[in-house]
């Protein structure tokens, strides 16, 4: 392993005229739309809303991408979507509108700090919410699998067996290339919450993710399955 980049993080928004019915026990749903298929990464942040925390929520599936979300929730067609990491610098117009609220976010580094993306400063992060929420062994590493899975956005790794000398070079340049200031400036026109990683964090995630059983890896599908999406298995969109 070289090293890797987080973008900043997702974030979850809502209309404000339909914030209250979130968390409402009863009464008309919150209707949250998601991408065709398998929702992406940011998206199952709300399936774990709807089973853990009570979430008054509805999925409505069929959009193309986040264009789309961010279109629908403008016409109102839906209530809530979430947003990944360069796709707010897209949504400016939307996002401050004051109709719209950004109530959660993923955040980084596994979920434990926030983003630095601006649109995000002061968000909470969804992780605090879910603290002590689930008792369920299983169930539990399905969610920290979720969680790490979103922390990395894009990582760079040699073939095994490439000789010491060979990946020490690799990393030290890798490690230059993301203090250049040219380098910062290029990333930050991608997202303003570009972040490296090092290499010792970057190894700890793929660890950790690797080292989910099978059955863990197939709750998240039962899961939105319950809430009543038509699912396969293990497709999980980034």
């Amino acid at each position: 392993m070289i090293g890797g980049v987080n973008l900043g993080g997702t974030g979850m928004v809502v209309r404000n005229d339909a914030r209250a019915r979130l968390t409402a026990k009863g009464g008309a749903p919150v209707v949250l739309g998601s991408i065709a298929g398998y929702p992406h990464i940011g998206t199952q942040m709300a399936a774990w809303g709807i089973k853990y925390l009570g979430w008054n929520a509805r999925w409505v599936t069929g959009y193309g991408n986040d264009a789309d979300l961010g279109l629908a929730l403008e016409r109102g067609e839906i209530d809530l979507a979430t947003f990944a990491d360069a796709s707010f610098s897209q949504l400016t117009a939307l996002l401050y509108k004051s109709k719209y609220t950004i109530v959660y976010q993923t955040g980084i580094d596994a979920g434990q700090m926030p983003s630095a993306q601006p649109a995000l400063a002061g968000v909470p992060l969804f992780d605090t919410l879910m603290t002590g929420k689930i008792a369920d062994p299983l169930a539990r590493e399905s969610y920290e699998y979720w969680r790490d899975l979103s922390y990395v956005f894009k990582w760079f790794a040699l073939p095994p067996q490439t000789p010491k000398p060979i990946v020490e070079a690799y990393r030290a340049a890798f490690a230059k290339i993301v203090v250049d200031s040219d380098f910062i400036a290029q990333s930050q026109n991608i997202s303003p919450g570009f972040s490296a990683l090092p290499v010792e964090d970057l190894i700890k995630n793929v660890r950790e993710v690797a080292a989910v059983r099978p059955e863990a890896l197939g709750f998240m599908t039962q899961m939105l399955r319950e809430q009543g999406l038509k699912v396969e298995e293990a497709k999980e969109k980034e």
